[in-house]
This record gives structure tokens, sequence and C-alpha cells, in this order.
């Protein structure tokens, strides 16, 4: 489950649970996977500003998508995809392909854990 600061209303944590699953499109491998990127993040996986984002959202103190669209944390998430999109283009189809099965056998591991 998301560490909320003891002062997020429930409110705001109700808002972060609802906009994770629309994410995720109500399946819980999905969501569960966003917000595990988001601990990566929060964790300073992606760098201090998007360690900050992450800690935002999981805090409820922004939503996912105001963050991604909004002026203080969207250049830098867009930054980030961008980043990821070119090393992703570096790679060789065989180095694709791996990512990709890597990719599928974990989701369907969470898919599997949920039943």
């Amino acid at each position: 489950m998301t560490t909320f600061d003891d002062d997020t209303s429930p409110e705001a944590r109700e808002r972060f649970e609802r906009e994770l699953a629309s994410i995720g499109h109500g399946h819980p491998g999905r969501t569960q996977m966003v917000r595990d990127s988001l601990r990566r993040l929060a964790d300073g996986a992606g760098g201090a500003e998007l360690q900050e984002a992450a800690r935002e959202i999981l805090a409820g103190r922004i939503g996912i998508r105001r963050a991604l669209t909004g002026e203080i944390y969207g250049r830098t998430l867009s930054d980030g995809l961008r980043r990821f999109q070119e090393h992703y283009e570096r790679l060789s189809p065989e180095e694709r392909r791996k990512l990709y099965a890597a990719g599928r056998e974990h989701y369907q591991r969470l898919g599997e854990e949920e039943r």
C-alpha cells in the first residue's frame, strides 16, 4: 500500500487510489506496476527532480495526471520519458525482445499474485 503523510486527508488518499486504478485500467497488475514505479522514483531511481515529483504524488499532494501536465513536474517527467524512449531506440532488436519478455513476465506475475 502507498505510504501517505500523517496529515494527508482521507479524500486525497481516496482520490489517489481512484486515479491509480484508472491509470491501470482496473487491472491490479498494471496498477501495481505504476505504484511500484512511483516508489522507485521516490527512492531516487530517476534523479532528484523525479524523486520529488514521485514523493508529492505518493503523499497525495498532487495527482498523477496533474504532475504530468503541470508546469512544475511536467517538464521533468516528460524529459524522463524522452530519455527512456531514446534509450529504447538505441537497443538492438534482440535487447528489445528481451526487455519486452521480462516486462511481460513481470506483468503476468503481478496478475497471478492478485488471484
